[in-house]
């Protein structure tokens, strides 16, 4: 036995002939609740980039990245349905593609300016899912007999058998990776922080989490492990990124950090002396 969420609509609610698609609204809140927080965490790190235009090169890189990635992996057919058919994975690089290419045009240090925008990254996709699960987009788990196994008669991809509700998964794990990298890591000073350090470091975690939230969903397996079972496109990709993260990662620790140790090592002795 499970749930039946009825509740669960792809419109929100509509006056006339106007409608407001839950997808939608979802997407637009992930946006506007992490542009303001990154405004308030610009402030408190005296960064001058202009979260509104940030928002807007979020906005247009994550949409087309996310869309290109969904058509070329998986639906071509959503190639011009903005209700459904957004990729997390080709809108978190296509965004973040944009959004260093504008901070680099006004000139602040998009290494500094990312330790802020890494911790609202998975803020930005918990509540994305959110809009997943209440729209019934079909981005669901498998069949499961748990107790919290739900079924989504009215959905968008509408389903009576009862599946993991993988998209609630998927915000459990967001949020949570947003609370413990923004409270653990929001008051460290400037002068203490270390270019892509926090962004890296997140970006890893949500690689890691796809590839654990993925066993529960239903995609087709593209690469066997034999006994073991076999890896989907979605955990294939997370893998490959988590790989390039750390590569650039251990670049990052051998040039830009090593630089700012050795000139905060000089600027002390010279002070000492």
């Amino acid at each position: 036995m499970g749930f039946v969420v009825d509740f669960v609509n792809p419109v929100l609610f509509e006056i006339g002939s106007f409608k407001l698609y839950t997808y939608g609204f979802f997407l637009a809140m992930a946006f506007l609740v992490t542009q303001k927080m990154l405004e308030i965490e610009f402030r408190r790190h005296n960064i001058e980039t202009d979260t509104t235009n940030i928002l807007i090169a979020a906005a247009v890189g994550g949409i087309v990245g996310a869309k290109l990635h969904y058509v070329l992996t998986w639906d071509a057919d959503a190639l011009f349905d903005m209700n459904v058919g957004l990729s997390f994975q080709g809108g978190l690089l296509g965004g973040a593609i944009v959004v260093a290419a504008y901070i680099k045009y006004t000139g602040e240090n998009v290494g500094i300016a990312a330790e802020d925008v890494g911790p609202l990254m998975p803020l930005g996709h918990a509540i994305g899912k959110l809009g997943c699960f209440f729209s019934g987009d079909g981005c669901y788990g498998g069949p499961t007999s748990l107790p919290w196994g739900m079924s989504f008669p009215h959905g968008l991809n509408p389903t009576k058998k009862f599946v993991h509700p993988a998209p609630l998964y998927e915000f459990i794990v967001s949020f949570s990776i947003f609370a413990y990298f923004y409270l653990t890591t929001r008051n460290i000073p400037l002068k203490n922080r270390k270019p892509w350090d926090v962004f890296t470091r997140v970006l890893t975690v949500m690689c890691l989490s796809r590839i654990i939230v993925e066993l529960w969903r239903d995609h087709d397996i593209i690469v066997s492990l034999g006994p073991l079972g076999g890896i989907n496109q979605y955990q294939l990709f997370a893998v490959v990124a988590a790989i390039l993260v750390q590569i650039a990662r251990w670049i990052i620790s051998r040039t830009l950090w090593k630089s700012k140790k050795v000139a905060t090592t000089s600027g002390s002795s010279k002070k000492n002396n």
